[in-house]
């Protein structure tokens, strides 16, 4: 139950380990870190490179249908903005509020924003090196995914979680905040099927993805017991955990799967 700073240079250097031993298993690397040969998925996978180029052309022609739009404009934190504007929309009790210092649904909304920020600056830095980021995709359901990344490592959906100088403690189903417990794995998990689901069929193929919680701003992130299928890491570091992970798809599988997972209709319909 070592504790493991949750800011700077160092400060996830554990979870980081934690987060790509446990990426490995997940995704059936070897030790040393290469792609496994079946699935389609990998380098090694079963999909050639001209298929893919074709289902990728075949979902770009699809997606244009009406009522479609390009999601790689989304930035980062806007759909909880947007709630946060909904929610404000009393002034008088957004007011009253601030100065008892009442958290509302509101001010819930505004700081998730603001960590979905945060955390979006440090995925624009693996932009350079190849890898696609959208933000506030959204759901049939009337919720978003946070972040979705799509690179040689994978693709994973993030879930940002801002609770500013808390202390996290990490177990397989739960997290404590402050001794207090949340189910963020369940929801992590749920929208990772959901993705998979939804990026499988516009795509063509199976595509796995990794649910993942960044949690920003936490004064401490304690790993007690193993995550399980949900990595965790330091919103601070998050760019650095994903850059470390070993190759998973190649690039022409990872063109098609973003050329479909930044439309729309992709994930309303």
């Amino acid at each position: 139950m070592a504790e493991v700073p949750a800011s700077g240079a160092a400060s996830g250097a554990g979870t980081e380990a934690t987060f790509i031993a446990a990426h490995k298993v997940r995704t059936g690397k070897s030790a040393s870190g290469k792609p496994r040969a079946a699935g389609g998925m990998g380098t090694g996978g079963d999909a050639s490179a001209a298929m893919v180029g074709s289902l990728a052309a075949k979902a770009i022609a699809a997606a244009t249908a009406a009522n479609d739009y390009d999601l790689a404009g989304n930035a980062p934190g806007s759909a909880a903005a947007a709630k946060a504007a909904q929610e404000s929309s009393h002034r008088l009790v957004e007011l009253v509020a601030r100065l008892f210092r009442i958290r509302t649904a509101a001010t819930s909304w505004r700081v998730g924003a603001a960590g979905e920020r945060m955390v979006g600056r440090r995925l624009r830095r693996l932009e350079a090196r190849g890898w696609r980021v959208l933000h506030a995709v959204p759901l049939r359901s009337g919720g978003d995914i946070d972040h979705l990344v799509i690179g040689p490592g994978g693709v994973f959906t993030i879930n940002t979680k801002h609770h500013a100088d808390a202390s996290i403690r990490i177990g397989t189903y739960v997290v404590w905040v402050n001794g207090t417990q949340y189910k963020y794995q369940q929801k992590s998990l749920q929208e990772a099927r959901n993705a998979e689901s939804c990026l499988g069929r516009a795509v063509g193929f199976p595509v796995e993805v990794t649910p993942m919680l960044a949690f920003i701003k936490a004064r401490t992130l304690t790993m007690s017991l193993s995550p399980g299928q949900v990595m965790v890491t330091s919103g601070e570091t998050i760019h650095r955990t994903l850059r470390r992970l070993p190759t998973a798809l190649d690039r022409e599988t990872q063109d098609a799967i973003y050329a479909v997972a930044r439309r729309s209709r992709t994930w309303l319909s």
